[in-house]
């Protein structure tokens, strides 16, 4: 309302609604870690609602590490793939590499999906 400059003008919007205070940040890590995935909904939306709150947070200048938003994908898959997320940790710690990167476990969890609705077919 108080500004002379269209540039003024511009720099208060964004401000205001590109959502770079602090709430939003939290409310996306929030996201991110306290969201618990459904075996009764497709898994795959649910993994790409994780990955795109954490772009979102990129884009915000809050980027968080691929190997963190992995374990919090594990830590939202539901009771049935804990065989899987036991395998996934200790594969990467006794190879020594103890970076899973989101894009393999995701074709790991969507691959122990398919075989599991194949098996009950």
């Amino acid at each position: 309302m108080h500004t002379i400059s269209t540039t003024n003008v511009w720099d208060k919007l964004n401000c205001c609604y590109e959502g770079k205070n602090p709430n939003t940040i939290v409310y996306l890590i929030k996201e991110i870690f306290c969201i618990f995935f459904s075996d009764k909904m497709p898994i795959e939306p649910q993994l790409n609602n994780i990955q795109h709150k954490a772009y979102i947070l990129k884009t915000l200048g809050k980027p968080i590490f691929n190997t963190v938003i992995t374990h919090a994908m594990f830590l939202a898959l539901p009771n049935s793939y804990s065989t899987l997320c036991t395998i996934l940790n200790s594969t990467s710690t006794t190879t020594g590499s103890l970076s899973l990167f989101t894009d393999i476990v995701i074709i790991y969890i969507l691959t122990k999906k398919k075989s599991v609705q194949l098996g009950s077919s």
